[in-house]
């Protein structure tokens, strides 16, 4: 009797162990792309053995997702860091202390970057290939709480959750052989016009269907925004594309996290007008978008998963 529990247990235990190790292996690799880490780091971070986590990292560096970096030197011992491809990512502070023309020439390198991959996309019909690609755009009256808050969410959403699906993928894509969808996360969070139509957060619709128009007309809000310069006059205002090729489980996960984003930047506006009515504060009137959609073969080419 004990050793029938015991075997029937095993496989349990197997599969526990298999869906705990690509989780440390997803969260070596995501740090990594964030700054250099170490072993010790990621023990300490993670609650696993040092010796484990020697035996991710060398699994990863040995199929390219890491490589060494700098090594540092600490109470007389030697403790070697690991990196991955940087993410190409500007932070807040960073960005407030560039000039003026540091600033611009930043926004139209990102703006430029992505009409080349919107008009890929557009050239293969690629936004026609899925009919559960997304896109909304939507103009809302803030308050200073909302607007950081809202800033605050766009940045974490990219940095964390559609890095983490994006690393998920590939590492799934690489080690099961299913064929990549190549993908475009896009997200905006900029100042409106002064003269720009509010639309209140009772009224903000679902997002649609990405057509060529839509995806033509987002571009030309931004790039109004860049050439006006409200699209750089606040530090913590934001833009940013992410790439991706994603696996069948990866994309489902991108549409869950873009219906959640945009749920929650209704409760942001929802609550900015509550505290507006009774504070008669300025408003703040923010063009807020994201989109998701089947991009250009260029970005698997370019991909882990592409051998």
């Amino acid at each position: 009797m004990t050793e029938e529990k015991r075997d029937e247990g095993a496989p349990r235990k197997r599969k526990r162990q298999k869906v705990q190790a690509f989780k440390l292996q997803v969260r070596i690799v995501h740090s990594s792309h964030l700054r250099e880490v170490g072993i010790r780091e990621i023990a300490e971070q993670e609650g696993r053995s040092a010796a484990t986590v020697y035996h991710h990292f060398g699994i990863l560096e040995k199929e390219d997702w890491i490589e060494p970096g700098e090594v540092e030197f600490d109470r007389g011992g030697r403790r070697q860091l690991y990196k991955a491809k940087r993410l190409a990512l500007t932070s807040d502070t960073e960005f407030e202390q560039m000039t003026d023309k540091e600033r611009y020439e930043v926004t139209e390198g990102v703006l430029m970057t992505l009409e080349d991959l919107c008009k890929e996309a557009i050239q293969e019909r690629a936004l026609l290939a899925r009919p559960d690609s997304q896109i909304g755009q939507w103009v809302l009256g803030l308050d200073r709480p909302g607007w950081e808050e809202l800033q605050s969410d766009a940045d974490r959403l990219v940095v964390e959750r559609i890095l983490e699906i994006k690393i998920e993928s590939e590492l799934r894509c690489r080690r099961t052989g299913e064929r990549p969808i190549p993908s475009l996360f896009l997200m905006a969070a900029f100042r409106a016009h002064a003269g720009a139509t509010l639309r209140s957060a009772r009224e903000m619709e679902v997002c649609q269907h990405v057509s060529q128009a839509r995806l033509r007309g987002w571009l030309e809000v931004c790039q109004a925004g860049h050439q006006t310069g409200r699209l750089d006059a606040d530090p913590d205002s934001h833009l940013s594309h992410t790439s991706m090729a994603l696996d069948r489980q990866g994309w489902r996960d991108v549409r869950i996290e873009l219906d959640q984003m945009t749920a929650r930047v209704h409760g942001i506006a929802l609550r900015s007008e509550d505290r507006l009515r009774e504070s008669g504060e300025e408003v703040i009137p923010t063009h807020f978008s994201l989109a998701h959609f089947q991009g250009p073969t260029s970005i698997t080419a370019g991909s882990k998963v592409a051998r």
